[in-house]
């Protein structure tokens, strides 16, 4: 399992308090919200590409759907079907249009492509946050919860009851690791997305990855946009922390 996720940074930004949250979420993000909102603000000249690739794989899949029977046959199916299609290779902090256009995907960006076919097709799923990780619950809290480990092109379909929660324990206990080169941090977030926030986290994940290469404007514009979908605490303390970042290097 890669821990590579979009809360990985180089450096840690903040210190905040302690976090936890159970409440069950849905996601709503579709096909319409990647095309008017995620391509719009990305950095690549492929977008058309991008969104083409999306709609194919999804055309594929609702088609696919019609003739399963038994519809966790089909999710095993959506499930290898799209890794093979659209996510190739890992590479921390991929954008989404990154992932959809040349297959370079991380935690996030993979856990968002199948979110987004998921919540098109119809099919109950949860996307859960913690400290370093995000993945995916089908049929959530049900006797048949599916697991999404969604960078394991091989294993990351799991069914199994027992190694379901052994990885919920793992990716829980993962939240008290700390990065080397991090500053110590006090998190502990474990929650159920819901609506759009899946949105706000990709935004965060951009402009996270702009201000480690020193783009602090872009990046505030991003955390800005992300927080706009998903304001919760770490999102508004990164940008307090752009913010007072730019007024002290203009002093």
């Amino acid at each position: 399992m890669r821990r590579g996720f979009f809360l990985c940074v180089a450096v840690c930004l903040f210190t905040i308090t302690a976090i936890k949250a159970h409440e069950k979420g849905t996601p709503k993000v579709g096909i319409n919200d990647v095309e008017n909102l995620l391509l719009n603000n990305s950095k690549i000249n492929d977008n058309a590409i991008a969104l083409s690739k999306l709609q194919l794989v999804f055309n594929n899949l609702a088609k696919k759907q019609k003739q399963y029977k038994n519809e966790r046959d089909f999710v095993e199916y959506l499930y290898y079907f799209t890794h093979r299609k659209i996510l190739k290779k890992y590479n921390q902090y991929a954008s989404l249009s990154a992932t959809l256009a040349t297959g370079l995907y991380d935690c996030l960006t993979a856990t968002a492509v199948y979110s987004i076919l998921l919540t098109e097709l119809s099919i109950p799923h949860a996307v859960v946050e913690t400290n370093y990780h995000i993945y995916i619950l089908v049929y959530p809290d049900s006797e048949g919860e599916i697991l999404f480990e969604t960078t394991d092109p091989a294993y990351g379909f799991i069914t199994e009851a027992s190694k379901i929660e052994h990885l919920k324990s793992e990716y829980k206990l993962a939240n008290d690791e700390q990065e080397i080169g991090q500053v110590d941090i006090s998190l502990n977030i474990e929650r159920r997305l819901q609506g759009k926030e899946l949105i706000g986290l990709l935004f965060y994940n951009q402009s996270v990855n702009e201000l480690n290469q020193g783009n602090w404007q872009l990046a505030e514009e991003l955390a800005k946009q992300a927080v706009k979908f998903y304001p919760n605490i770490r999102i508004t303390k990164l940008i307090e922390y752009i913010d007072t970042s730019i007024k002290s290097a203009s002093l």
